[in-house]
């Protein structure tokens, strides 16, 4: 009995942390864009036309892997980029060339 009772407790555990990291406004869902440009000189300059890749990450995932790499680094558009989205996740997706 107590170990179908701890094995509830679990699940219930495990569905209501599934059913808060849906929502963006759930703890630790700050994300931001992980852009990918083709040189570390590109990095500096930001520039659009040297990105090879985009991903929208939460931003601990991001910042680690950005860290690791020169070629990486993030970048937040709160109010969006005319063109490109209203917001950090649309600009990020409408910046990736695949």
């Amino acid at each position: 009995m107590k170990k179908f009772a701890l094995l509830a407790a679990c699940t219930a555990l495990t569905a209501s942390t599934a059913a808060l990291a849906d929502k963006a406004s759930a703890p630790g869902q700050d994300k931001t864009c992980l852009i990918t440009f083709n040189s570390p000189g590109a990095v500096a300059g930001g520039a659009n036309a040297d990105i090879t890749d985009t991903k929208y990450l939460p931003r601990k995932a991001a910042d680690k892997q950005a860290s690791k790499n020169d070629t990486m680094a993030t970048f937040d558009y709160p109010n969006g980029a005319p063109g490109f989205g209203s917001n950090t996740q649309e600009v990020c997706s409408a910046l990736n060339p695949s």
